[in-house]
């Protein structure tokens, strides 16, 4: 393992994410700290599992980097290496808390509709 991934629990922009002020957070993840925390709470049970060379990476580090990716659209490569990990794991960690969001996310924002909603929008026009 290179000496630069090694540095991600010190390095990494996850531990830099505790320090930044409330709006520089909100503009990097698209959300405020409460969000964070709520959609955290929702899915950190279902993204777990993710090793890399330094161990585990934890649920909220997880979270992080996929609202990264979400919010940036910035390449794998450059994320993987702001968070001081490789493309590979930045991808399975994108894969997996993308799965976990719509699982627990789609059925309240996203519900399957019904005849009933159908014709509801049917009628605006």
């Amino acid at each position: 393992m290179s000496e630069y991934l090694s540095k991600r629990s010190t390095h990494g922009v996850f531990k830099l994410t505790l320090e930044i002020s409330d709006n520089v957070f909100r503009k990097s993840f698209r959300l405020n700290r409460v969000q964070f925390d709520g959609i955290h709470e929702l899915i950190k049970g279902h993204i777990i599992g993710i090793r890399d060379y330094n161990g585990s990476i934890s649920s909220e580090e997880k979270l992080s980097v996929c609202l990264r990716y979400l919010a940036t659209g910035d390449m794998f490569k450059t994320i993987a290496m702001s968070y001081r990990m490789g493309k590979r794991t930045v991808s399975s960690i994108v894969s997996q808390v993308c799965k976990a969001i719509w699982r627990h996310l789609q059925p309240v924002h996203m519900p399957k509709p019904t005849v009933e909603m159908w014709e509801e929008i049917a009628l605006d026009f």
